[in-house]
């Protein structure tokens, strides 16, 4: 019985560390872009203001910890490493609430925590705030006395801190990204021209933004010339309808010279968060806009902001000098020639 019992425990183990691998797996190169996506949603800062802010209201808790985790999205694999993570931690304190008389019921929290990630604009908050629920329920006092006490005095905390977070989600359907707009935007961001152009041949895409971006791509690997970038439609507002096509467009226009443009779709994009969160990525290509245009208190007031981050706070404070120093923009390789083109040319308007 011993052997058996070991033997049971062994396989389970084996399982729960395979389901674990094909999590991480599962988000680092089958979506990749959800997980960026939703770090450039949001825009978490290490402040006293930014903490008193969240944990003061219901449910405020488990969102600090759900974004300060979301933070780290912007690197792939960090946030398939968090989900793989988060998916261990569920199973396990599954397991301390229902006991060994039930262990397969232990893998139904992890399994229906991992499938309510998959929708990308529910945030990490729900899934935090239902950890937060098991943890507290496994580790009640099994007496009955102590147990009754419990409830009356932490069930009103645990609701403050989880409760209201579980329904802590919300978007307009006419402003949703769609998965292949969050694909494209990721691969934009990351300069994967070969990749673009190999996506769109298989599947071509009837969105403005994409077929920008594929545009763009075929440019940097000199298939096609400059010229060819600046189809009429490129100053349409209509591929401006998504926070991910605004952030392809942003990207579009930045290589292109547009600035201004960027600058707007830019504002676009952080416009159409659906929770109305800042963006670390939006504020991050203002800073830059900010720079080439000769706004330099704006883009310090930028700067000020990313450096109460983590991922941006290093960047942050190399583009520093450049708004105290503008002359060091004369010496900068691209804000320089940007800054020229900027100088040179009328402004642009969308229609």
């Amino acid at each position: 019985m011993k052997n058996k019992n070991w033997a049971s425990n062994h396989w389970q183990q084996l399982l729960v560390a395979t389901l674990a691998i094909l999590v991480f797996c599962f988000w680092l190169f089958l979506y990749p872009h959800i997980l960026t996506m939703r770090e450039q949603s949001q825009l978490f800062l290490w402040t006293w203001d930014y903490f008193t802010e969240r944990i003061t209201t219901p449910g405020g808790f488990a969102q600090y910890i759900a974004e300060c985790l979301v933070q780290f999205f912007r690197n792939p694999v960090y946030g398939a490493c968090i989900y793989a993570i988060l998916f261990l931690l569920t199973y396990g304190l599954s397991r301390q609430l229902l006991g060994n008389k039930y262990p397969l019921l232990s893998f139904l929290p992890p399994l229906a925590l991992w499938g309510l990630s998959l929708f990308p604009y529910i945030p990490l908050t729900p899934t935090i705030a239902i950890i937060l629920l098991i943890t507290w329920l496994a580790f009640l006092p099994q007496q009955k006395k102590g147990k009754t006490i419990s409830m009356i005095i932490l069930l009103p905390v645990i609701f403050w801190m989880t409760g209201p977070g579980i329904a802590d989600y919300y978007w307009e359907e006419e402003r949703k990204s769609t998965l292949e707009e969050m694909r494209y935007d990721l691969m934009v961001r990351m300069k994967d021209w070969t990749g673009i152009v190999e996506e769109f041949h298989r599947h071509p895409s009837p969105s403005l933004a994409i077929q920008h971006a594929e545009r763009l791509a075929e440019y940097y690997l000199k298939r096609i010339p400059e010229e060819d970038l600046y189809r009429a439609d490129v100053f349409s507002n209509l591929s401006l309808h998504s926070e991910s096509s605004a952030f392809i467009m942003d990207e579009v226009y930045f290589h292109l010279g547009l600035v201004n443009m960027s600058q707007r779709a830019t504002f676009e994009a952080m416009e159409s968060i659906p929770s109305h969160n800042k963006s670390g990525r939006a504020l991050s290509r203002l800073v830059e806009t900010s720079l080439i245009t000769g706004q330099y208190e704006v883009a310090l007031k930028y700067i000020s902001i990313l450096e109460d981050t983590s991922l941006y706070r290093t960047w942050a404070r190399k583009m520093k000098p450049l708004a105290e120093h503008p002359q060091l923009i004369r010496q900068h390789p691209v804000y320089r020639r940007l800054q020229e083109i900027y100088q040179q040319t009328d402004d642009t308007f969308f229609y």
